[in-house]
């Protein structure tokens, strides 16, 4: 009855808080965004739940499908196809007038993040050397640089390093799909300190998430 409270057995699916008469006859409650009401239906959004899990969800680590030199300072990526696998070949870029690397796009990484979760955190990592170098990652939305800028050092031998973390949003907001989609990547770049050959050997992307707070509907009575 209403006011009283509803122990739940599960997370997710329909809250009802109606009186049982008030459910057509053969109705089926869990019609998507639909309200039952004494002799009408009214559709609607889903309901706003209270619950959520208490544990994250991951997706990857994934690594890219597509690499792409924007040629836009000179200093090409030599074969970047190369970041799209760990395997000890590299895609290389020699920064001397100016110190600084065209930019690699990476992105197609395959995602399968599903409609029932909020994106918590995305994690970078890239693996590759150079002396007196650092490199800069960038998140891609729909193949577009957005949001914050992140720095890290190269080592001097071939190892990885990292951007964001499972709680880093990168200053922008994510849908399920901008994920999933083929569009999303990162932009990488480096500069150096003095004339370098940057090398990268991989790139790849975690996501974290967590169930939604929007995956229930309701019923209720007039």
């Amino acid at each position: 009855m209403p006011g009283q409270p509803v122990v739940l057995d599960t997370l997710g699916g329909l809250v009802a808080t109606c009186r049982p008469e008030d459910v057509p006859e053969g109705a089926s409650p869990r019609t998507f965004d639909t309200d039952y009401i004494v002799g009408r239906v009214i559709q609607r959004a889903g309901l706003q739940s209270i619950y959520s899990y208490a544990a994250a969800n991951t997706y990857g680590p994934n690594g890219g499908g597509t690499a792409t030199d924007l040629n836009d300072q000179g200093n090409p990526w030599v074969n970047p196809n190369n970041i799209l696998l760990s395997d000890g070949s590299f895609t290389d870029s020699t920064a001397v007038s100016p110190l600084v690397t065209d930019t690699l796009y990476v992105t197609n990484f395959n995602f399968t993040v599903p409609s029932s979760v909020s994106i918590q955190g995305i994690l970078v990592a890239v693996k590759g050397y150079a002396p007196g170098t650092t490199v800069y990652a960038q998140l891609l939305k729909g193949g577009v640089p957005v949001g914050d800028i992140y720095p890290s050092v190269l080592p001097t031998v071939n190892a990885s390093v990292y951007f964001g973390s499972d709680s880093a949003l990168w200053g922008v907001t994510w849908d399920y799909s901008e994920i999933d989609a083929t569009g999303f990547g990162v932009a990488l770049w480096a500069e150096c300190t003095a004339p370098a050959t940057v090398a990268l050997d991989y790139c790849s992307i975690k996501v974290y998430a967590s169930e939604s707070q929007t995956n229930f509907l309701g019923l209720m009575s007039a």
